[in-house]
């Protein structure tokens, strides 16, 4: 082998230097490039740790307020009330028979006006002439004298035995019930043993099992003698 061949010439090392400025071009270029990459990823990394700090920092200041308004809910439920007072007011004494009967003792007396409404129309004779009104004006031909057996205790005998009170009208095969109420009373004549009176009457007439109630208007007038301390009817008859 010949030594010229081994030993390099002068283009090879033309070359080679070639490559090298070629070289440290490239990384000359590349360098900055590096250089704003790491530059960004460091500042990206800082960001991102300061947005998981105001996170946490978040999160803790909530779970604080939490826990602030558990606390005072619990302090309001727990904390002792103030009970107000009940006065309880003395039992009273019960009255004695004494002053019972010095407060009945003490009523006003009777009016005049009153005992001359009385003795004029007896409290007892009105209330007998309403309610018999009442009782005597109703009935059905279902039971056509119930009511006159009712009022029986109130009548004279004169009453008991009329022939008007004796009728049965059950039998006529249509239903026809009335009943009565009573509204006022009139005194027509009074004297020691008897009275006269006219009550008058609001009348409802029912006539079939599927007819519509008639209402109307009547007057009763009713004879009355006195036996003993009470109030007899002796006639009564619709006007």
């Amino acid at each position: 082998m010949k030594l010229s061949s081994v030993i390099p010439t002068e283009d090879v090392f033309i070359r080679v230097e070639e490559s090298l400025e070629f070289i440290y071009c490239i990384f000359k270029e590349i360098s900055p490039l590096r250089h704003d990459y790491m530059a960004s990823v460091e500042m990206t990394t800082i960001h991102m740790f300061d947005n998981i700090d105001r996170r946490k920092l978040l999160i803790g200041g909530l779970v604080a307020l939490l826990v602030v308004i558990i606390a005072l809910i619990l302090l309001w439920l727990f904390w002792p009330k103030v009970k107000t007072p009940v006065v309880v007011a003395p039992p009273t004494q019960p009255e004695t028979a004494s002053q019972i009967f010095a407060t009945a003792t003490s009523l006003p007396p009777v009016s005049a006006q009153r005992v001359q409404a009385e003795n004029s129309y007896p409290l007892g004779l009105k209330q007998l002439a309403m309610a018999f009104a009442e009782r005597f004006g109703s009935y059905s031909t279902d039971e056509p004298i119930k009511n006159m057996a009712d009022l029986e205790p109130f009548m004279t005998a004169n009453m008991k035995n009329s022939p008007d009170l004796q009728t049965d009208n059950g039998n006529s095969g249509i239903f026809s019930g009335f009943s009565t109420k009573a509204l006022s009373s009139d005194l027509v004549s009074i004297n020691a043993n008897s009275a006269t009176v006219t009550v008058k009457t609001q009348r409802t007439q029912t006539l079939g099992t599927d007819a519509v109630a008639k209402t109307f208007y009547a007057d009763l007038l009713l004879a009355a003698v006195k036996s003993g301390n009470n109030w007899m009817i002796d006639a009564a008859a619709w006007q």
